[in-house]
């Protein structure tokens, strides 16, 4: 919801409400029969979409990003070192090509949303939409990131991603697409682990124990 109010205001207008009573009982069933086809959240909720917007919009900078390009663009394509079929939905593509990608957080701080970045992968989902635009014949100049706080103040930031960073995503990814085309060859999926584990407290329990 919150990426629809920013991305696509239009369509937040039209597809999406907010009911605030219990879900139960015929006044729910009423409100639940007549936006069936909407996307239903709380009050609140709804609320905090509308600031974020504003947040967002009222950004010069990402303001001008946003006024001309696509938005929630799918593309499909081949991976050219696995043959993987690939796909993506991008938030957003200027229509002078640099790749526009939304993120909500708890803080933007830059050490805070830094490591949010590292440890959530960004740099590699990035990347993978990267490769994906250019295998569609798109010529993407840049990569940029805007990211907003889901609570008060509900600040906005703009952040443009270091293109050496997208190479280390692209390493990364292609390992995990490396890794996918393994599985499907021998037909086994392990997880985390490849055997039994040796539990033991961790040593804060320990002293505590």
């Amino acid at each position: 919801a919150a990426h629809m109010a920013i991305l696509e205001p239009d369509r937040f207008n039209e597809d999406v409400v907010f009911y605030d009573g219990r879900r139960v009982g015929k006044a729910w069933e009423e409100f639940a029969a007549e936006n069936q086809n909407r996307l239903i959240i709380k009050g609140k909720e709804y609320s905090s979409c509308l600031t974020m917007a504003e947040s967002v919009w009222f950004h010069n900078d990402m303001k001008q990003l946003l006024l001309n390009g696509h938005a929630e663009l799918s593309i499909t394509w081949n991976d050219e070192y696995t043959g993987l079929f690939c796909k993506g939905r991008i938030d957003f593509v200027t229509h002078d090509g640099y790749l526009v990608d939304l993120k909500t957080s708890r803080s933007i701080v830059y050490r805070d949303f830094q490591r949010t970045y590292a440890q959530m992968h960004y740099f590699s989902q990035l990347a993978f939409y990267y490769d994906g635009l250019r295998a569609t014949g798109r010529d993407i100049k840049g990569v940029y990131i805007i990211a907003v706080e889901n609570t008060a103040p509900y600040d906005a930031g703009l952040f443009e991603v270091d293109m050496t960073d997208i190479d280390r995503g692209r390493d990364k990814y292609r390992l995990w697409l490396e890794m996918l085309q393994e599985c499907r060859a021998v037909g086994i999926y392990p997880g985390r682990y490849h055997g039994p584990q040796f539990l033991t407290l961790p040593e804060w329990a320990k002293e505590n124990n």
